[in-house]
């Protein structure tokens, strides 16, 4: 097992890099910078990955709040949305407010969703990123969340 703490504060790239990666997973990859909300996380914003000149008949939403939503139907016009992204900075590990809302998706959980939706392969993303499914990987979304949230026994320390 990993300590959280490991994964929410030391592992993370600039979304530029994260672009230029992504590019080599798949060419029509690209990180719409145009419509960037704040709806999701107000503090970095967030963008949708795309990929070009793909339609399907559904739009996968996981995660988005409503504003982020209406972006990606409107987009899915002319390219597929697959996912999204914070505008600087990509973490290692999925964020979570103190509520429980996700606020960063990591690049695990990102590359995870561009093999299921066949954009990539595990063999591109171990190339690319250096990905090795990890315990972390195989965790629900409702596990990532349990695990970052801050537990009744966390001690907290305050200024006096």
């Amino acid at each position: 097992m990993f300590h959280p703490l490991f994964f929410n504060f030391f592992m993370l790239m600039s979304s530029i890099a994260f672009e230029e990666k992504l590019k080599k997973l798949n060419i029509n990859l690209y990180i719409d910078k145009e419509h960037i909300t704040y709806a999701t996380n107000n503090k970095l914003g967030s963008s949708g990955i795309y990929l070009k000149f793909k339609k399907r008949d559904y739009i996968n939403v996981y995660g988005l709040d409503w504003q982020d939503r209406i972006a990606a139907e409107k987009n899915n016009n002319t390219d597929d949305y697959i996912t999204w992204v914070t505008k600087h900075i990509v973490y290692e590990s999925d964020q979570f407010d103190d509520n429980g809302k996700c606020v960063a998706l990591g690049w695990r959980s990102i590359l995870k969703n561009l093999i299921k939706q066949r954009v990539t392969t595990p063999e591109k993303c171990r190339k690319v990123f250096g990905w090795e499914e990890s315990d972390y990987d195989r965790l629900s979304f409702e596990e990532k969340r349990a695990l970052c949230l801050p537990r009744s026994t966390d001690i907290h320390v305050t200024n006096l």
